[in-house]
């Protein structure tokens, strides 16, 4: 990268003759005492009565204080690591390797290294009968190690020299990580000149991003955080930086950091007055709640593993690239570090950067949808928010999931919780209308789809939420769901609810919306009828109910109780049957319905009620005495 050649030259004169490749390194000013010609990158020198020696430790000392440092192996280690015991089966040491995707284990015994196995002994070992054998019978017991401090080009030669494709980090005893050989490689592109000075720019760029996007006072917990880490790195991740590389805000506090979140979370709340936290031990998870309300969400790194289709993952501690890995789609495994070391540095193992430009998302493993199959909803809700596309692979992957028909039916709290963020979109019809092309409505109810009917009682609720006055709260993806679902019977619907954990009264509400829109009352029932029957119902569904109604007498029917009739409220009440003498029991309730009955029929005003209410009373034989 930078050469500088120090001639000694007759009558005690040197001569001094500079090159560089870095923008960083500064010729002229590295050789300022010699006056010298040239520019940044070539400059020249001479000097007389100056000696040799004096001259090359004078430019090493200058150029040793702008020269980047070459990585050293604690740089570069991945940790913790992944490791067997030597008297485990073989059987276990091939699942590990199949839950991690790792092609080698670190063996230990009571702790301490012992050895390594690769994936190619382990099926060598399959193949002939030994998956009960001890690890320790198939495993390299020669395993070459070393410290933290050897440099990038010492583990190359290693690797070169021994030929192996992984090198554990060790202190005395104590494993610290492990460098691989995809270690080495992304390490060597990264200290390229023109890659070192790149990421430096963008790491100037994304710290000028954070204090652009994020207001003044989550960075200054961001301060506090970096002071509670005590120099470990911390790293913001997910959408929070997907957003600020496609300049938009989103203020996503979710951060990961390679060590004890909860601990972390304790220090930090100690450093913030009125702060208080949250941890969660078995998923290595902690909140830190801000006194101004706002909240910091800290994690482990991790890893995980899917024991079986759709099931929930099992995690383990990890590294940020494992991390990072776990993740759904390319553009949300980007990780900005925020901490005082490396504030601003952009982390992107896998690409996320380009896809960002191209607009496309792409799943990180084959069996993504396979491994979890709500991907699907985030991926459509991405491509209606962002504008994005799924890659063309990354669509066959999703359409193959789906028509293998393994996940029919689907419920669970996470497939809720992205089915309603993706029908609380502005436009969901769309969103659904992508679903069903990829065949993800089996995700809802086997057979599904999206016929021209179902369409048409979609965009009729399009139209009509967007004219109703709703509250924030109003459950708009519920109507959406509801209107979906019109073509199964009740049960069916309570089913699909129950499977999504949707609460009681949601579920109330679905089967409801399938006895209005598929009964009689709204076409023949009185006005009463349909009162008691509409009332239960949020102002989405019962835009639903209108959106399926079946016949113009029903239509009108939800407009009658939409506008006037779920408004008229009693006068009287119990109280005043008690006063005329009706003892309590089932006839408050009949003859106070007769009474709204007249109201809703326009045949009592507000003012007679009490008149009514005394002269039924009297007529039903039910009151003692009439005041």
């Amino acid at each position: 990268d930078v050469v500088v050649l120090v001639l000694a030259m007759e009558a005690r004169r040197t001569q001094i003759v500079g090159r560089s490749r870095l923008q960083s390194v500064d010729l002229r000013a590295a050789l300022a005492a010699y006056s010298p010609a040239g520019h940044a990158r070539a400059a020249s020198a001479h000097a007389k009565e100056l000696p040799f020696a004096q001259a090359v430790a004078d430019i090493w000392q200058s150029l040793e204080m702008t020269l980047p440092p070459e990585p050293v192996a604690a740089d570069l280690m991945s940790s913790p690591v992944r490791t067997i015991e030597a008297d485990a089966p073989v059987a276990d040491a091939v699942r590990l390797l199949n839950d991690y995707g790792h092609s080698a284990l670190v063996v230990t015994r009571n702790g301490r290294l012992a050895g390594i196995v690769s994936r190619r002994d382990l099926d060598r070992a399959s193949r002939h009968g030994l998956r009960g054998t001890e690890v320790r019978h198939v495993m390299t017991s020669t395993v070459v190690t070393t410290g933290p401090n050897t440099s990038l080009s010492d583990i190359l030669a290693i690797f070169v020299k021994r030929d192996i494709g992984r090198l554990p980090v060790m202190r005395q005893d104590a494993m610290l990580g492990i460098v691989t050989r995809s270690d080495v490689i992304r390490a060597q592109y990264d200290q390229a000149p023109d890659r070192r000075e790149a990421v430096a720019r963008k790491t100037v760029e994304m710290s000028e991003r954070l204090q652009a996007y994020w207001p003044s006072d989550w960075l200054a917990a961001f301060e506090k955080l970096s002071e509670a880490a005590q120099g470990k790195p911390v790293y913001l991740v997910g959408g929070a930086v997907r957003d600020l590389m496609l300049d938009r805000q989103n203020l996503d506090a979710d951060f990961v950091i390679e060590g004890d979140a909860i601990a972390l979370a304790e220090a930090l709340a100690t450093r913030i007055t009125g702060a208080t936290y949250k941890g969660h031990e078995a998923f290595g998870t902690a909140h830190v709640y801000l006194p101004d309300g706002k909240v910091i969400d800290l994690a482990s790194a991790r890893t995980e593993h899917y024991e079986r289709p759709g099931a929930l993952p099992r995690v383990a501690l990890s590294s940020i690239k494992q991390d990072l890995a776990r993740r759904d789609f390319s553009i949300n495994c980007l990780a900005i570090r925020i901490d005082h070391a490396g504030h601003g540095e952009l982390i992107d193992f896998f690409g996320a950067q380009a896809d960002l430009t191209a607009k496309e998302l792409r799943v990180l493993h084959n069996l993504s949808f396979i491994e979890d199959p709500t991907r699907v909803l985030r991926a459509v809700r991405f491509e209606q928010t962002l504008g994005f596309r799924m890659e063309n692979r990354t669509e066959d992957f999703a359409r193959f999931a789906f028509a293998t028909g393994t996940f029919d039916g689907l419920g669970g709290e996470r497939n809720k919780l992205e089915l309603a963020r993706l029908l609380s979109l502005p436009d969901p019809l769309a969103a659904l209308q992508r679903l069903a092309d990829l065949g993800a409505l089996r995700l809802l109810r086997a057979g599904l789809v999206l016929d021209t009917p179902t369409r048409q009682r979609l965009r009729r609720l399009k139209v009509l939420l967007r004219r109703l006055p709703l509250e924030t709260g109003d459950e708009g993806w519920l109507a959406w769901l509801a209107t979906l679902l019109y073509p199964a019977d009740p049960l069916e619907v309570r089913a699909v609810g129950e499977r999504l954990h949707l609460a009681g009264r949601q579920i109330e509400q679905l089967v409801t919306f399938q006895t209005v829109v598929k009964g009689e009352v709204l076409s023949q029932g009185a006005p009463l009828a349909v009162v008691e029957m509409l009332r239960p119902l949020s102002t989405p569904v019962l835009a639903g109910c209108y959106a399926c109604a079946p016949g113009r007498r029903a239509r009108r029917a939800i407009v009658k109780f939409y506008t006037r009739w779920q408004h008229i409220h009693l006068t009287v009440s119990g109280r005043d049957l008690k006063v005329a003498g009706v003892p309590p029991g089932p006839a408050y309730k009949q003859l106070l319905n007769e009474i709204l009955a007249l109201r809703l029929e326009g045949k009592l005003e507000a003012a007679q009620e009490l008149g009514c209410l005394q002269r039924l009373a009297q007529e039903s034989g039910n009151a003692d005495v009439v005041q």
